[in-house]
């Protein structure tokens, strides 16, 4: 508890708002997702999930480890997106470990340059703080947007990696 109050208040220091950001689409995706002020959902990573289902619009979704009350949240907000077992427009994994993270990101072949990818509980544990760093590095990873309770991957080839710690 002690060390997640400490990499909070890292957090705090080191995050910006929008106004701290140099990147169009990045830019963007701040001020007319994240801040936008439709909320659907008390838990954060869960609302940044629901938001950028609707900014990105996206047509398909998947839900890492599955989960029964999120898909019905989902399908309530969103009755034409499907759920699918590797989806090509948004995969959320809420809890991740080494193995999920080789299956979804870094050996999907579904993974296209538009691809969006929302982790939650990033600084869950050390275990979850060190796959973060490591993920961040990954060569197939351009941009990161670290939110402290959750954090989006983007795939996108024609930006160059950028790395963003973003207060919502």
């Amino acid at each position: 508890m002690y060390s997640r109050f400490l990499s909070y208040l890292k957090f705090l220091l080191h995050s910006k708002n929008e106004h701290g950001v140099h990147s169009p689409f990045i830019f963007k995706y701040v001020t007319r997702c994240l801040y936008a002020k439709k909320k659907y959902s008390k838990d954060k990573a869960q609302n940044v999930v629901l938001k950028s289902l609707e900014y990105f619009q996206c047509q398909s979704f998947t839900i890492v480890p599955p989960s029964r009350d999120f898909e019905s949240e989902v399908k309530k907000n969103f009755p034409t997106i499907a759920v699918e077992p590797i989806s090509v427009d948004l995969i959320y994994i809420a809890d991740f470990t080494e193995d999920i993270l080789q299956t979804y990101v870094h050996n999907n072949k579904k993974v296209r340059n538009d691809t969006v990818v929302i982790l939650g509980h990033i600084y869950k544990n050390r275990d979850s703080a060190l796959l973060w760093q490591k993920l961040k590095e990954s060569d197939k990873v351009k941009v990161t947007v670290d939110m402290y309770h959750c954090a989006a991957l983007f795939f996108r080839r024609e930006q160059v990696k950028e790395h963003f710690k973003i207060r919502i």
